[in-house]
């Protein structure tokens, strides 16, 4: 009985300190990009996930159309770099990868301003105004 009641209590010690041993907690940031193929305005909902160890992720939705993951992700002080698969539809005939660099306005990165282009290619797509989500 007084086994069973140490192992009861090591066991919710182990479970209740388990996770600060794992990885901490994620800063998620969300930003409205507002795109402009021409002058009509397109909302996209961009996240980015930074992990207490520093790993940086990413995702992109396009209202009405398909949610994708960024790739080759790099972000620094002032910049954000990233590519994402834009799959076919009835409008696109074929798979496309857009590739996203963007400008911070300041270290608050509140703000980015930025272009789209066609991966490996230097055919313009958009610009983009990004503006941060509370």
């Amino acid at each position: 009985r007084k086994k069973m009641k140490y192992l009861t209590l090591l066991l919710t010690a182990i479970m209740a300190t388990g996770p600060a041993f794992a990885e901490g907690p994620k800063q998620v940031t969300t930003y409205g990009i507002h795109l402009y193929f021409n002058e009509k305005e397109f909302v996209d909902v961009m996240t980015l996930e930074k992990t207490a160890s520093g790993e940086l992720s990413g995702s992109m939705h396009v209202p009405d159309d398909f949610d994708g993951e960024l790739t080759n992700l790099k972000l620094d002080h002032q910049n954000l770099v990233f590519d994402l698969l834009v799959p076919k539809n009835s409008s696109r005939p074929q798979d496309l990868v857009f590739h996203y660099e963007g400008r911070f306005f300041d270290a608050s990165k509140k703000q980015l301003i930025g272009f789209v282009t066609i991966k490996d290619g230097s055919d313009f797509v958009a610009s983009f105004v990004g503006f941060q989500r509370n």
